[in-house]
């Protein structure tokens, strides 16, 4: 069985899915929340129980100089299509002229490894600072809603994709109560520490404020908000996407090639039309007891970035 048709089977396949989540979830707030205060959540004394924001974790920085662009990548946020993206604005002759294609554009294979890439926006500036003024640059990054990132990336890495077996995901192979407990508990202990354990997992599941050097300069980004829900949320993307490489001077020969490779192709590890994610967002949402825990975890993503934070009804 090839990646592709595995990956349909083990994503369909809801009763294996259900079996590994029989567990009875508590109507109980695991931190004495009660609907009436459920508002005041990580605000005042309880904020300590909330994961803190602005942790510095990574920074992965995509450039092209010819449009004076500054892209970070975030995982589970279109990063792999941003990544391809920023390789056709550094050089689209080479692209084009190398048969590549913006939705096949691993990072495995990529055109542009280690020649637009940087570990920081400050080390880029520098780079081309000879030649761009370090204030004509545009910083551009894509987020998520939190609760939609959350559950792609448990289907992602814990079900579709594990890459340490039975010791994925904390050991709690395809449950999603466990991993929700125990990745809270290893969240507020890494926001503390100072040197991170940073697993691949973590990478992937560990709140967005802290990518980007955000602590500093989130208000030099703009900010494109993205959820995968539905067709209509794409094509925002894309053309929030085209509106602002249409202001930095991207031809428009360009933006139709991005605009047609984003719209009519979805990448292999996309989730979000299984019937795991169906199985794994109505457990989420109607679970209090879970979802106060999702919250605390991304507290400060619904906040910086502006997504609802969902109510408690406990």
């Amino acid at each position: 069985m090839d990646e592709k048709n595995f990956t349909n089977w083990i994503l369909n396949n809801i009763e294996f899915i259900k079996k590994d989540n029989n567990d009875a979830l508590p109507r109980e707030s695991p931190f004495g929340t009660r609907k009436k205060n459920a508002t005041t959540i990580c605000t005042g004394d309880d904020e300590k129980r909330c994961v803190k924001k602005f942790i510095n974790l990574e920074t992965r920085i995509r450039t092209s100089p010819k449009y004076n662009l500054i892209s970070c990548l975030i995982q589970k946020n279109m990063s792999t299509l941003l990544q391809a993206i920023m390789c056709l604005l550094y050089d689209e002759i080479l692209f084009l002229k190398s048969s590549r294609n913006l939705i096949y554009e691993t990072s495995n294979i990529r055109l542009c490894r280690k020649v637009n890439e940087f570990n920081s926006p400050y080390k880029a500036i520098q780079n081309y600072n000879k030649t761009i003024s370090k204030d004509s640059w545009r910083y551009l990054a894509i987020t998520r809603n939190p609760i939609d990132r959350f559950i792609s990336n448990f289907i992602d890495r814990c079900i579709r994709k594990p890459i340490k077996g039975i010791k994925s995901c904390n050991g709690c192979n395809f449950n999603m109560t466990c991993f929700v407990i125990t990745e809270y508990q290893y969240m507020l202990k890494e926001s503390t520490t100072k040197v991170m354990r940073k697993e691949f997992e973590d990478m992937h599941f560990f709140p967005q404020n802290w990518r980007c050097d955000f602590r500093r300069l989130l208000s030099n980004y703009t900010i494109i908000r993205y959820k995968n829900k539905n067709n209509n949320d794409i094509e925002d993307v894309v053309n929030s996407l085209n509106n602002i490489f249409y202001q930095q001077h991207v031809p428009n020969t360009t933006l139709t090639f991005i605009r047609n490779q984003l719209l009519f192709s979805r990448t292999m590890h996309t989730t979000v039309d299984t019937g795991a994610r169906k199985f794994f967002e109505d457990r989420l949402i109607n679970s209090p007891f879970l979802m106060e825990y999702v919250i605390r975890m991304y507290y400060y993503d619904f906040k910086l970035f502006n997504y609802t934070i969902p109510e408690l009804q406990f």
